[in-house]
């Protein structure tokens, strides 16, 4: 749901194709609780391929999330698997984790073949002394410009209140960030969490704040370690004005998501007869741009800025010059101001929290295994209904 608004579609489906990642940086967990190598569970790009045909036809769903630390770090899979959807006609879109030089090696041109419409890019920091081998040579407000010139949609995360870090020098920490103009930004404090690197460093050397509960330790509040340029609550001060800067100079991401979407468009466009991938991708490129377009007049009304109405009106009219909306999608714009103004009423009276359904799977119990665990089915019954009746 976007500003009230639902979003229409099937979600994407969650491919976990491996675990862990090799680059093991010194503050990820993921890295470091696998060994600091990666466990594959799909091997192969044939593999990943007829696995995501037989979710399609149960979801009917062709985009998924790719649940891996650094996707692209697999090259021979991920061009296995690119040739596998040309070779069948088949494609899929895919949002993925990859790091600047997985993304690089792997080749722009690639990404695009691919399918892959979404990127996490981990950023990091803007100087060496904060950075990792991972980013090393690689110009990310270039790299990022290219992505999204190609309709790639872009997560750049960027680590505040490191230990070089002091509120003389993070102002320009932060700058660096807004200034790579990605469409998502995460600013998350530096965070040393069990089992990495780090957290041996900050251990071994008495910093750690052992009187912050492991739930705080979230990076988006507190700082979980001592650190004496930013004690209290500066942390969070520091924080809550970067996310908040991103928004004025940058807007909503909704409005960076469509601008991307339109720039692919555009490109593919460009480039007059298209087959194979890259026509389906302008397909449901120009599907996603008609789709979100509806959005724009209501960004405009509810806009941070002049800045950010200026940039919504003005992509609006482009779109609307180049893609005639129909009359459905004129009734959609409508639609969509209504939804918002409604959303803001429910927000003023009761809040954004929004609950989801509880969600309740039985699994039946044959009579051989309750009687192996002394546990009749007649008692798992009984717990099931009253389970049930519990929570409603």
């Amino acid at each position: 749901m976007i500003c009230g608004v639902p979003v229409p579609g099937t979600p994407a489906s969650v491919l976990v194709p491996g675990v862990g990642c090799v680059n093991a940086c010194k503050f990820c967990c993921t890295s470091h609780f696998f060994g600091k190598s990666y466990t594959p569970f799909i091997s192969s790009g044939k593999q990943m391929f007829e696995i995501a045909c037989a979710v399609e036809d149960i979801r009917g769903t062709h985009e998924y999330f790719v649940l891996d630390e650094n996707f692209l770090k697999d090259r021979q899979r991920a061009v296995e698997l690119m040739e596998e959807m040309e070779r069948h006609d088949r494609y899929f879109e895919f949002h993925i984790f990859s790091s600047a030089e997985a993304i690089t090696e792997f080749g722009l041109d690639n990404l695009e073949r691919l399918g892959v419409t979404y990127v996490w890019i981990g950023v990091e920091s803007s100087s060496e002394v904060g950075n990792f081998a991972k980013n090393k040579g690689i110009d990310p407000k270039h790299l990022i410009r290219e992505l999204r010139g190609r309709g790639i949609i872009v997560l750049a995360s960027g680590i505040l209140c490191q230990e070089h870090h002091t509120p003389e020098n993070i102002g320009a920490e932060i700058d660096f960030m807004v200034g790579l103009r990605s469409d998502f930004v995460q600013f998350m404090l530096l965070t040393p969490l069990p089992t990495t690197a780090l957290y041996r460093d900050h251990e071994g050397r008495g910093i750690l704040r052992k009187d912050l509960p492991y739930e705080e330790w979230h990076g988006q509040k507190y700082l979980s370690f001592s650190h004496p340029a930013f004690p209290g609550d500066l942390a969070e001060k520091w924080l809550n004005a970067a996310f908040r800067k991103d928004y004025e100079v940058n807007s909503s991401s909704m409005c960076r998501v469509v601008d991307t979407q339109w720039r692919g468009y555009q490109r593919l466009e460009s480039m007059g007869r298209l087959t194979g991938p890259l026509a389906k991708r302008k397909e449901r490129m120009e599907e996603r741009v008609r789709g979100w377009a509806p959005m724009l007049p209501t960004i405009a009304a509810t806009a941070v800025n002049e800045v950010e109405r200026e940039r919504a009106l003005r992509l609006e009219r482009e779109i609307s010059e180049r893609l005639r909306p129909t009359l459905v999608e004129k009734i959609e714009r409508a639609a969509v101001r209504a939804a918002a103004l409604l959303w803001k009423l429910r927000v003023k009276a009761l809040g954004d929290g929004i609950q989801p359904a509880t969600i309740v799977t039985r699994y039946p119990a044959g009579q051989r295994i309750a009687q192996r665990i002394q546990f009749p089915v007649q008692a798992s019954v009984a717990v099931d209904r009253e389970v049930q009746s519990q929570v409603g």
